[in-house]
């Protein structure tokens, strides 16, 4: 069974959907991120850009949903603002805290748009190319 099958029984895309099973797909994502911070520090990992050029058309498609994702997750923290029996464990105004996640939220959608267009771009550029077999 490929790792594709085993997440998608996992984290099915149609759900159901719940507050666990989102908080353990985002857990099981930044464990897969320290995965790659590791196995990419290895010189000869890529030795060829076609094996590169794959990671980075991943990252693309991955930049480009996580702006979906921060903006979702900012219209959740509007709806917390005024909500009944909220409240901030600092002791601050808990709609100030809530508005202020969204707007956090809001610039880190942002912030992944000029990421995806250079990811684009590097993934462009790597696929083009080669390496030819070293002759005898």
């Amino acid at each position: 069974m490929d790792a594709a099958t085993v997440t998608s029984a996992l984290y099915p895309l149609d759900g159901p959907h719940y507050p666990e099973t989102v908080a353990a797909a985002a857990r099981d994502v930044e464990h897969l991120v320290h995965y790659l911070t590791l196995a990419t520090r290895h010189r000869g990992i890529f030795p060829n850009p076609g094996d590169a050029s794959t990671v980075i058309g991943a990252f693309h498609q991955t930049a480009t949903m996580l702006f979906q994702l921060f903006d979702q997750m900012a219209q959740h923290a509007d709806r917390w603002v005024g909500r009944p029996g909220l409240y901030d464990h600092r002791g601050d105004d808990p709609g100030y805290t809530a508005t202020n996640a969204g707007l956090h939220l809001r610039g880190a959608a942002a912030a992944t748009l000029p990421v995806a267009a250079h990811l684009a771009a590097a993934h462009e550029a790597v696929s083009r190319l080669g390496t030819r077999p070293k002759e005898n």
